[in-house]
C-alpha cells in the first residue's frame, strides 16, 4: 500500500491491494467520474472463454457485482483493472507430457536432421510448459537446448516451418527475459504459438 489509507475506508478496505500502481493525471484532463464510468463500461472484464488464453477489462473496485466501475472517495477515484490468464489444468499438462514421452520413444529410431528436428521441437514444447508452471530457469534452459538442435536445420524440414519456429521461440524467450523470474506470472500466453506446417 502506498501512502496513507483512503479517507473513510475501513481497515479491511485499507489493505485491499496486494499490488498497487499509482498514476498522476495531467492537469489538462477535464473528465468527471461519470464520463470515465461511461468509457470503462465499454471494456468491462469478462472471464476467459474456453479457447481464450488471456482476458482483461474493468471491474467494480470493491468486488461488488453491478457496483460502479469508478468510485470517488475523498476526492480520489478508485478503479480496478482485472487481467486473467488461463492456466492449463494438470490433467491436460500430464496428457501432453505423456504424448511427448511416447513420441520420444518413436524418435529414438530416427537419424539425421529429422531426429534433430524432433528433439528441438520437444525442447520448445517443454519450455512452453515450464512457462505455464512459472518455472523461469527451466524455460530458459529448454530454449537454449532447442537452439542446438534447430539452428543447423534448413528453413523447412519434414513440412515444418523451422524458420518460423525459431523466430517465435526467440520472441517468447525475449519476452520471458524482459519479465524475469519474479514477473513470469505476467507472461502473455499468446506468445506461445502452435506448430506451423507448410506444403
Amino acid at each position: 500500500m502506498l501512502g496513507s489509507p483512503v479517507p473513510g475506508a475501513t481497515q479491511q478496505e485499507a489493505h485491499l491491494f496486494k499490488n498497487l500502481t499509482v498514476y498522476r493525471v495531467g492537469p489538462g484532463w477535464a473528465a468527471n467520474p461519470f464520463e470515465l464510468e461511461a468509457g470503462l463500461e465499454k471494456m468491462i472484464f469478462v472471464a476467459c472463454g474456453a479457447t481464450q488464453p488471456v482476458s482483461a477489462g474493468w471491474a467494480p473496485p470493491r468486488g461488488v457485482k453491478h457496483a460502479p466501475l469508478v468510485e470517488s472517495i475523498g476526492g480520489q477515484w478508485l478503479m480496478k483493472l482485472v487481467i486473467e490468464q488461463r492456466v492449463l489444468p494438470s490433467a491436460v499438462i500430464k496428457r501432453s507430457v505423456d504424448e511427448r514421452a511416447a513420441q520420444i520413444e518413436q524418435w529414438k529410431a530416427e537419424t539425421g536432421p529429422v531426429r534433430d528436428l524432433y528433439q528441438g521441437l520437444l525442447q520448445i514444447a517443454v519450455a512452453y510448459l515450464q512457462i505455464t508452471r512459472h518455472n523461469y530457469n527451466g524455460a530458459i534452459k529448454m530454449f537454449l537446448r532447442a537452439r542446438q538442435w534447430l539452428d543447423p536445420l534448413p528453413a523447412v524440414c519434414r513440412g515444418v516451418d523451422v524458420a518460423q519456429v525459431r523466430q517465435e521461440a526467440a520472441e517468447a524467450r525475449t519476452e520471458l527475459e524482459k519479465l524475469g523470474a519474479e514477473r513470469i506470472s505476467e507472461f502473455d500466453l499468446t506468445h506461445l504459438k502452435p506448430l506451423r506446417l507448410v506444403n
